[in-house]
């Protein structure tokens, strides 16, 4: 037999094997099937659910404004780190129109759209006053969108802007209430994940829900008194909407816990 076609021959088993699909192996099979009772058989598990994969957001309402030049604003460089100049004074902007669209810009992660969304939504929490109330319902879609991108940066600066949500305005902790199903399923998914540059998400995720938690039962408590007093009934309360409520930081928030209680069972 010729050398020639002896390594001919040999080259081609070599083809053959890398190019082959590996043998695959009979043994594995999914679980809750017949295979699966036999003897030597290997259970592989469920697959991933995907409840951390970061989710692509679409282009931003918020974005396409700025592009356009619909924003009063413009960036100012400053020797404390850049900030953002009004065109206008900021107690006179329309914020049924604007804070909803600057919430919607919480899903931008590139500069310098993230940054004027962050910072523009401050600066009009901070003088919205009672503007500020009126338009809590058109914010909830554009903070269950940011949520819902499970990007642990964007959780975090939505937690942020919840936190001063809460505290800009009287009466904001009260009219989040019946919008808890959208915003707190997410941050229970996250409660216990690390975040970026070693800051726990989780950590900022229970410390900024107690501090809502507290601003609604600071609210709620002195209500519930006066609804008992007055033998009225109310409407949906907190723990209708979620059940597990996180443990008080403080005696304050145990002595409100333990006095909504007694008044849900006098009004019951």
């Amino acid at each position: 037999m010729p050398a020639a076609y002896t390594q001919e021959k040999g080259n081609q088993k070599h083809l053959a094997s890398m190019y082959q699909r590996p043998k695959k192996d009979h043994r594995v099979t999914e679980g809750f099937t017949v295979k699966a009772m036999m003897k030597n058989s290997i259970v592989v598990g469920p697959s991933s659910a995907g409840s951390f994969r970061e989710r692509p957001s679409a282009p931003t309402a918020f974005r396409k404004c700025y592009k356009r030049g619909d924003f009063p604003i413009a960036l100012e460089h400053g020797s404390q780190g850049n900030r953002i100049a009004w065109k206008v004074e900021i107690e006179k902007l329309d914020y049924h129109h604007y804070l909803p669209l600057f919430f919607d810009g919480l899903c931008d992660t590139m500069h310098p759209y993230d940054f004027f969304a962050r910072q523009g939504i401050h600066d009009m929490l901070e003088h919205g006053g009672i503007k500020i109330l009126p338009v809590i319902p058109q914010l909830i879609i554009p903070i269950k969108n940011a949520l819902n991108t499970r990007n642990k940066q964007i959780i975090c600066t939505t937690l942020k802007v919840l936190q001063h949500l809460v505290v800009s305005a009287d009466m904001v902790g009260e009219a989040l209430v019946p919008y808890y199903r959208q915003i707190l399923p997410v941050f229970n998914i996250f409660k216990n994940v690390n975040g970026r540059k070693r800051r726990r998400c989780g950590k900022v995720t229970g410390r900024e829900t107690s501090a809502l938690w507290g601003e609604i039962f600071a609210i709620w408590a002195p209500r519930q008194r006066r609804i008992a007093q007055g033998g009225t009934k109310m409407g949906t309360s907190p723990t209708k909407v979620l059940r597990e409520r996180p443990p008080p930081e403080s005696q304050k928030h145990s002595e409100n816990i333990a006095q909504f209680e007694q008044n849900k069972c006098v009004t019951n």
